[in-house]
């Protein structure tokens, strides 16, 4: 009897051992999100487009330089009275730019390093990265938006934002279609629409599958 005791104390105190355990996680990760969320809203940029206006937020916390190399092509007007399209449309996956010859060969003279040491994932619809040819270094000025989830490109291309307002626009953009401009703006009040995108704690993605498996070089 004294035997039966002692085992069910033990019983009982490993469940709770493996409640605090799950709770002690559950915390980390939920707080991990909230933080990166949190951090996202500060800066970012309005793309004008034939189609409407993109609104995007920088991950300025998690991609410092990516976005300054940005914000510098940005302010300098590199995107804007160029005649610049959207040179590659691919359904589903993702919409690219920033060519000024509109040939996914171009770009500006200055590079950016490869930036991935983040937790930032291509989780959704609406995340903006960086393009570049095989080099990992050659990032310069064209990027691409995601129009769903592509986490087969995680760690291999620099996220630097993500889209705020302006979702509907996204598969809606065809070749054919102008960025008249990109400029500066602080989107720390802006309300993001329904269906933006927001970066999940890695561990989630896990159980996730890649939609498709497809590189956005040139």
């Amino acid at each position: 009897m004294n035997i039966r005791f002692h085992t069910d104390s033990v019983k009982v105190g490993f469940q709770k051992f493996r409640s605090l355990c799950f709770l002690v996680l559950m915390f980390f990760f939920c707080s991990a999100s909230l933080h990166l969320a949190a951090d996202a809203y500060k800066a970012g940029a309005k793309i004008e487009t034939s189609k409407g206006d993109i609104l995007i937020a920088f991950y300025e916390k998690e991609a410092p330089k990516t976005t300054e190399h940005m914000k510098r092509l940005i302010q300098s007007g590199f995107y804007n009275e160029r005649g610049m399209r959207w040179h590659r449309v691919v359904p589903e996956f993702v919409i690219q730019t920033g060519d000024p010859n509109n040939t996914g060969s171009g770009g500006s003279t200055e590079h950016v390093d490869l930036e991935v040491k983040n937790t930032l994932s291509h989780c959704d619809a609406g995340i903006v990265a960086m393009a570049r040819s095989k080099d990992l270094n050659s990032a310069s000025s064209q990027f691409y938006i995601t129009l769903d989830a592509q986490r087969v490109l995680d760690a291999k291309y620099a996220i630097f934002a993500h889209v705020l307002t302006g979702m509907s626009i996204l598969p809606r953009i065809t070749p054919q279609d102008a960025v008249y401009r990109i400029v500066l703006v602080d989107v720390e009040n802006v309300v993001p629409e329904v269906n933006a995108p927001v970066q999940e704690h890695p561990f989630w993605g896990i159980f996730k599958p890649a939609k498709k498996k497809a590189y956005a070089t040139r």
